[in-house]
């Protein structure tokens, strides 16, 4: 098999694999619109009922759920930003193969979609949102019993420790899977990955070369 047979193998299989990729990031958006849904069902649920005196307690528990849900999205987006990354390489790596801009959908389409000031301030609604329902939630607690206040904030500082970190990673991952895809091209696979960076020191979008 000739240089070129293989240069050709390798292109279709990168081809291939764009595809792929491609097909499977909607599914991850179909996730969050039904976590969000979801969410949105358990909200307006529990305050409904919550709005009677009797029922003050489920404006107690109410955050938990959504902190919980909120960490699942966050998940889900981190997860299709990484693969995003990873499709975004493989487009950059084919055209620049054919000599032509032949893959454009994460190149230019994506970076054109995806506005950061508008998630942005998407995040820190839904966080505003949250932050209000726990202080809700915890003035409520303090007519309940002596330990409920306690437990409460302890319960809410460890679900919003996971979502910030969930959102640290969220943040890191379009970047980290762009370089990790590069890296493994060229490592190849006789040995192991080096490790990556610190989430901290990325951006959600890489600038292009």
């Amino acid at each position: 098999m000739g240089p070129d047979d293989r240069e050709r193998i390798a292109l279709d299989a990168m081809i291939q694999e764009a595809r792929e990729l491609g097909k499977a990031l909607p599914a991850f958006l179909l996730s969050f619109e039904r976590i969000f849904s979801l969410s949105i069902v358990v909200l307006i649920g529990s305050l409904t009922l919550g709005l009677d005196p009797s029922r003050h307690v489920i404006l107690v528990v109410l955050p938990f759920p959504l902190l919980v849900f909120y960490a699942f999205a966050l998940q889900a987006f981190t997860e299709m930003l990484s693969r995003a990354g990873h499709k975004r390489y493989l487009e950059e790596t084919i055209n620049e193969r054919l000599g032509e801009q032949v893959l454009l959908d994460e190149i230019y389409v994506a970076s054109v979609r995806q506005s950061r000031l508008s998630h942005g301030l998407m995040y820190l609604s839904i966080a505003t949102f949250l932050g209000l329902l726990a202080i809700v939630g915890f003035v409520v607690s303090l007519r309940q019993a002596a330990f409920v206040p306690y437990l409460y904030v302890i319960g809410i500082v460890l679900l919003a420790s996971l979502n910030v970190s969930a959102y640290i990673e969220l943040r890191a991952a379009y970047k980290k899977g762009y370089e990790i895809a590069r890296r493994a091209t060229r490592t190849g696979s006789s040995g192991p990955l080096p490790p990556p960076e610190s989430p901290l020191l990325h951006s959600w979008s890489i600038a292009r070369p």
